[in-house]
């Protein structure tokens, strides 16, 4: 198993958060990086994220910013994984599988004393018995030893105390207090200390911590001690809110309490019903001898998966004297949510940050892999290669099946939003009768285009095949032993569509638009697979993988370009005394069918669209880079209203900045009967501006999907 590191940082760069002026825009990693803690080494910060059933498992990445980040290494290596595993072999598709399963919530840690690198997560490996197992390094480059502890520990916060005594925080609803003993001061190796407390019926070695009961699922702790008093970061699940939120429990006592709770951020953030939840803190020392505190914490984004977000974080004392660390802008209760937000005022002496939008393509010269990569399960060794054909990935056939999700060694990278494309070269020249390669959008449901031998002397189909069902094929000319193959996510809208060529330069597109078939926990994945449906012995050369993305650089919406009316920068959010940070208190983000009509509007049902709705009178969102060009003529506003005589402006820079232009909304008749709705603009105002949309009219009437300047 060897993976190269120095290349690493491109597939984080695909997608640049940062905008150039001294701001980022949410997501700083838009793709599926879940259930993420972050820690500060010196000045270094490090950022950890579980990945379920892909393997090599639990990325650590870093950065000197909070903002541009990359590959680290990873901390549960699949070869001493597959070792510590329970004897049946789910994990690497012999028997069974792990989908959704696997490693989860884990968290990172620093011993100051043993100059050691943690990484302590839960494993599922598909047998009923759960089990923790804690990684070692001296560095986060690895290489990482494991080791598996004798007991569950879910969703464990790790926590080393000033005296070097490692606690846990663990559990779902009703939270557990753990102490490990140090077993081995040379290898820094952990044990449950079995002397803390009494086993339980199931052996395990707990004291209860504490019971929220203000939500559902209490899970996801992170614990810190902050001058001297600790703190205990976790999420409720919908919750009293309507939302998930970030809650923090706060103790001088660990062990004996007593304890304080308060909700710590129950904001939204521009996408549907979900709110930003589960995260870790991190302390910012700024050369004034004064502290910044950050969070990342992320967003679920669904089919695309759980994508981080960075927060700044506040200290503000409650009535009885506590401080708490309050997730979001300050002045807002802690409850708003920043996409566009002032970047860490943090002095790298870094001048080659890249924030330049670039394409990732690896094209396999290395004899290693790039982090970048992982398997869909764990993948067996021998049956792919980088050393039999330089500069080009051998994939053999390593399992024989009809269903790509039981294929052994597909090759996987994260879908990037809002919307990206995936393509490959395939040499086909090796394959054998009933070998089926190709280029999958997939978790464990999938669809795919690809590429299938159907008789002895090489004769191939082009297919599709979608959840199981071949849809559509056609026979590829005689003797195509190349291919090009291209696999595309379509905006938010959480659909994929496919393309092939037979000379690298022509591309048609192949079949329909195809719905992606989310699991649970695991975001949507592009996945390079061959496998056999008759007899093993085959074999595909991968030429080059590239990935790109048609988001722009730096934030930035061109002139005579669709822009979405949820990709705002900003927006107006107001929390009275005494109210919850419910939908009724700010502009949201909510499911729509404009286009594809359907009776569920929300992100579990078939609706393929967002817009911005629950409108009040004066309610505003802001955007921060939109390109006018030498002078728009009109606005194309798509807007639906269920009564007439409502307004929507367009405002330069200011609330009360000059207009640039101002539509008046009729009764489209209803909120989900979407009209193109047309307006003149101020050609005197030319080249990228700050634009604030503004509704005037009666509450929640109007819901705006997108708007064009031309």
């Amino acid at each position: 198993m060897n993976y190269q590191t120095h290349n690493s940082d491109s597939l984080a760069s695909v997608w640049i958060a940062d905008n150039g002026d001294g701001t980022y825009t949410n997501n700083v990693l838009w793709a599926d990086f879940p259930d993420t803690d972050i820690i500060r080494v010196e000045d270094t910060y490090y950022l950890i994220s579980t990945s379920m059933h892909l393997f090599p498992g639990a990325p650590v990445l870093s950065s000197k910013d909070l903002v541009h980040w990359h590959f680290e290494s990873y901390a549960l290596p699949y070869d001493q994984v597959l070792s510590l595993a329970n004897r049946e072999h789910a994990m690497d598709l012999q028997q069974g599988h792990i989908y959704d399963m696997g490693a989860w919530a884990g968290s990172i840690r620093y011993h100051s004393k043993l100059h050691k690198f943690y990484y302590l997560v839960n494993m599922q490996d598909g047998t009923p018995e759960e089990y923790a197992v804690l990684s070692v390094s001296d560095t986060a480059r690895g290489p990482w030893t494991l080791y598996r502890l004798s007991q569950r520990l879910y969703d464990p916060g790790l926590l080393f105390d000033e005296d070097g005594t490692a606690y846990v925080i663990h559990g779902q609803g009703q939270l557990y207090l753990t102490r490990l003993k140090l077993v081995d001061l040379d290898t820094g190796e952990y044990a449950v200390d079995e002397t803390f407390a009494d086993a339980d019926e199931n052996g395990c070695r707990n004291k209860p911590f504490y019971n929220y009961s203000g939500g559902y699922y209490n899970e996801g702790s992170h614990a810190y001690k902050i001058n001297g008093i600790y703190y205990i970061l976790t999420t409720p699940t919908w919750g009293n809110t309507g939302t998930k939120k970030e809650i923090c429990i706060q103790t001088k006592d660990l062990i004996h309490g007593p304890y304080a709770v308060r909700d710590i951020h129950s904001g939204f953030m521009n996408f549907g019903e979900n709110g930003i939840h589960q995260g870790g803190i991190v302390d910012v020392p700024l050369k004034d001898g004064t502290t910044e505190w950050w969070s990342i914490i992320f967003q679920d984004r669904h089919k695309l998966g759980r994508t981080p977000t960075l927060q700044p974080v506040f200290w503000e004392m409650d009535n009885d004297g506590l401080l708490w660390p309050m997730i979001g802008a300050k002045g807002k209760n802690g409850c708003l949510s920043v996409s566009t937000f002032q970047k860490p005022f943090i002095e790298t002496g870094i001048t080659n940050i890249s924030t330049v939008q670039i394409a990732y393509r690896d094209d396999f010269s290395s004899d290693t892999l790039d982090l970048c990569w992982q398997w869909n399960h764990i993948p067996n060794d021998k049956k792919w290669s980088l050393s039999q054909r330089p500069g080009y990935l051998r994939l053999y056939t390593a399992t024989v099946t009809e269903d790509f999700s039981k294929s052994q060694n597909t090759l996987r990278q994260r879908v990037i939003g809002p919307e990206s494309s995936a393509a490959i070269k395939l040499e086909l020249s090796h394959m054998t009768c009933g070998d089926l390669a190709g280029l999958a959008v997939h978790q464990q449901e999938y669809n795919y285009i690809g590429v299938q031998c159907i008789s002895e002397s090489g004769e191939k189909k082009l297919l599709i095949n979608d959840r199981g069902t071949e849809v559509l094929s056609q026979i590829l000319p005689s003797h195509t032993n190349t291919l090009w193959l291209c696999a595309s996510a379509v905006r938010m809208e959480y659909r994929s569509t496919f393309s092939y060529s037979l000379d690298g330069i022509h591309y048609q597109n192949f079949g329909d638009v195809y719905e992606m078939h989310y699991g649970d926990y695991v975001g949507m994945g592009y996945g390079i697979f061959h496998f056999a449906t008759k007899a093993l012995g085959g074999y595909v050369d991968l030429d080059w993988f590239e990935l790109t993305t048609n988001t722009p650089n730096h934030n930035l919406k061109p002139f005579g370009t669709q822009i979405e009316a949820e990709h705002y920068d900003n927006q107006k959010y107001e929390l009275y005394e005494g109210q919850e940070p419910q939908y009724v208190n700010n502009p949201l983000t909510t499911w729509t069918s404009d286009i594809h009509q359907t009776e569920i509007l929300t992100k579990w049902g078939s609706a393929y669209d967002l817009a911005v709705s629950n409108l009040h009178n004066g309610d505003w969102v802001q955007y921060n880079r939109i390109d006018l060009g030498d002078g728009a003529s009109e606005v194309i506003i798509r807007a639906s209203s269920t009564i007439s005589g409502g307004r929507l402006e367009f405002r330069e820079d200011t609330l009360e900045g000059r207009l640039l232009a101002s539509v008046t909304l009729p009764n489209t008749g209803g909120e989900e009967c979407f009209q193109n709705l047309y307006a003149k603009t101020d050609p005197s105002l030319t080249g990228i501006r700050k634009l604030f949309l503004i509704y005037y009219g009666t509450d929640n009437t109007c819901r705006v999907n997108w708007f064009l300047f031309h």
